[in-house]
């Protein structure tokens, strides 16, 4: 009952111009390493804290696929120690240098190709397209990209957070809390998620039914 309360909602705030991802790739036999780290995002959008809420917001998501994941903070912590401070910087470092900096079985490498609201008349036209790839060492296990755009019809961003903290219940994400692009990161990431391999442990509400 509670995901279709939640579902109704989302119903109600978002027409959904189109939600796409492409064909990925996954290495046979692939199954989840432990532990990873999420690396900041290479953000080629303008808008440094939609970065962030998307990191965020996918360590949890792989949380949630049962996967252990190192702590944000002390990936930054490790990343700056090594002269590191921008995610567009770990482009060019071979993976495996990173694993064995971070001390991790394996790391995501993403990019945030497109963050972006345009306002057209009366709609406020969000778009969001990100890639992320994770590599074991030197090699790559799962790559894969997802986009979404949507026409956010007259409510404002902070209900559509508001929205969105009651349904994450007690995580710590009410930072993003009002951003105009959440929901719409978040579904990106669920699109992103659902090809990785892991079982979910906890719904989001976003499930197809």
């Amino acid at each position: 009952m509670r995901c279709l309360r939640i579902i109704i909602i989302v119903a109600a705030v978002f027409l959904f111009d189109c939600c796409v991802s492409t064909r990925g790739y996954k290495t046979p036999g692939f199954v989840s390493p432990l532990p990873v780290a999420v690396l900041p995002l290479n953000n080629m959008s303008n808008d440094l804290k939609a970065a962030q809420m998307f990191r965020e917001l996918f360590k949890n998501s792989l949380q949630d696929l049962g996967y252990s994941v190192a702590k944000n903070n002390d990936v930054d912590f490790l990343l700056q120690r090594n002269g590191l401070t921008d995610g567009g910087q770990l482009t060019n470092i071979p993976p495996e240098k990173l694993c064995e900096m971070l001390g991790v079985d394996a790391v995501f490498i993403g990019t945030l190709e497109k963050a972006g609201q345009l306002t057209t008349g009366v709609y406020n036209k969000n778009h969001v397209k990100a890639s992320m790839k994770l590599f074991r060492q030197k090699e790559l296990l799962w790559s894969d990209a997802a986009e979404a755009s949507t026409k956010n019809v007259g409510l404002s961003g902070k209900a559509i957070g508001d929205a969105f903290v009651k349904r994450v219940g007690g995580k710590a994400l009410s930072k993003f809390n009002g951003h105009p692009l959440l929901m719409l990161t978040e579904q990106v990431i669920l699109d992103l998620q659902q090809k990785l391999p892991g079982k979910r442990v906890t719904p989001t509400g976003w499930e197809k039914r």
